[in-house]
């Protein structure tokens, strides 16, 4: 089974400052935990790849974290981005390499290199 971590994000990309990582992971988390899982929750990813992935996550969600992600459309941007992120890092070669302009109908242009 695989395994990622939120926090990895917190390290950055090429395309992801490590301020910007750090906000994806606690939004990871808070969407998660919102939704009653817990570190460690295996979700299943399908589509071309059917692989169960094990996710952890260390940033507590306490009463300053939910008071700052309650906007629910925004939390679940960035929530879904942090996870998508994830999937990308254990299941292809690929990483974001620069941000899309909005209109492009896609966020993230993705790439093998720096």
């Amino acid at each position: 089974m695989l395994e990622a971590n939120l926090e990895n994000l917190k390290k950055g990309f090429p395309a992801i400052s490590k301020s910007i990582g750090q906000y994806l992971a606690e939004g990871g988390a808070y969407c998660l935990e919102m939704n009653g899982h817990a570190s460690g929750v295996v979700l299943l990813v399908e589509g071309d790849f059917n692989e169960p992935m094990k996710l952890f996550w260390q940033d507590e969600v306490n009463d300053q974290v939910k008071r700052a992600w309650n906007e629910s459309q925004e939390a679940t941007e960035y929530g879904a981005t942090a996870i998508a992120l994830m999937i990308l890092q254990q299941l292809t070669e690929y990483t974001v390499i620069e941000r899309s302009f909005t209109g492009t109908g896609f966020d993230y242009w993705l790439g093998t290199g720096e």
